[in-house]
């Protein structure tokens, strides 16, 4: 069975790339495909064995969340 895959109109408000993008994505969204890497929900790893990690992010203005 085929799936027809969803196009962003050209009439839509998007420049040519910002529709050529989305377009991707959306293809990528409805490919039955699978991906090199890509894990299923029940052999990926738990929580409790992945590194912890921190993200860390500052401004010049002092106006950085904490």
């Amino acid at each position: 069975m085929t799936e027809d895959v969803p196009l962003i109109p050209e009439t839509a408000p998007f420049s040519e790339a910002q529709r050529a993008w989305l377009n991707g994505f959306i293809a990528g969204l409805f490919s039955n495909g699978s991906a090199v890497g890509r894990q299923s929900l029940a052999t990926a790893q738990s929580p409790a064995s992945l590194p912890e990690i921190s993200v860390v992010f500052a401004s010049q203005t002092g106006t950085a969340e904490g």
